[in-house]
């Protein structure tokens, strides 16, 4: 059984329009979302931070640990599949736990992002399987669908993974698969993400590089 997530940190910062791949899950008016993410040692580092590579990490919110995480972002292309996702206060596996769905989409292009998720680490490759995980999304999507911003999240294995002082992270919206229109619009989002310049380990100075998924659902339309 997995353990209820008993961290917290300050968070840095529906109706779809997209067919099928917009539609909410959840009930109407409560935010939902899932997401899938990790914090890995790139091919090469800064000769500053030589020798201090990132513990490197999983992390995951979502229905099940099957089917419920978003696909990550591909070396070539788009993500497909979009998971499926847990709503705000919904109780976490096996009954353990509570999921935290906090979130605000806004604008028309462009789109401002800023979202909180917080649980149990549903991600089967996370090599602990009692902890909590959380991600926060703070960032400005233009309206070709590519923006930036600044993603954190915390897993037991990295502690807190956040991007080094001065990098921003690349985040881009994810087309539908069946119409290729992009999944953003006011309360809602499908987008990737990739920082290239993070550290890890909880104040101990590391080089990572970091990327995931994030789907958003119900979530607010104004800030």
């Amino acid at each position: 059984m997995r353990s209820e997530f008993r961290w917290g940190f300050l968070v840095a910062g529906s109706f779809l329009a997209v067919a099928a791949i917009g539609c909410s899950d959840g009930a109407e008016g409560i935010a939902q979302g899932q997401a899938q993410y990790r914090s890995f040692r790139p091919s090469s580092a800064p000769a500053e931070y030589a020798g201090r590579a990132c513990i490197g990490s999983w992390g995951g919110i979502g229905a099940d640990t099957v089917n419920g995480l978003p696909e990550m972002p591909l070396p070539n292309g788009y993500p497909r599949e979009r998971g499926i996702g847990v709503q705000d206060g919904q109780t976490g596996p096996e009954g353990v736990g509570r999921y935290t769905v906090e979130c605000t989409v806004s604008g028309e292009g462009p789109y401002r992002i800023k979202a909180l998720l917080r649980g149990p680490n549903t991600n089967p490759l996370a090599p602990l399987t009692t902890g909590g995980t959380d991600v926060t999304v703070n960032g400005t999507i233009d309206s070709d669908g590519i923006g930036t911003g600044q993603v954190t999240f915390l897993t037991t294995e990295s502690f807190l993974v956040q991007p080094l002082d001065g990098v921003t992270c690349v985040m881009e919206v994810v087309p539908n698969p069946q119409t290729g229109d992009l999944t953003i619009g006011p309360g809602f989002a499908w987008l990737t993400f990739r920082c290239n310049g993070a550290t890890d380990g909880g104040g101990i100075t590391s080089y990572c590089h970091s990327d995931g998924s994030i789907v958003l659902n119900n979530c607010a339309k104004s800030s």
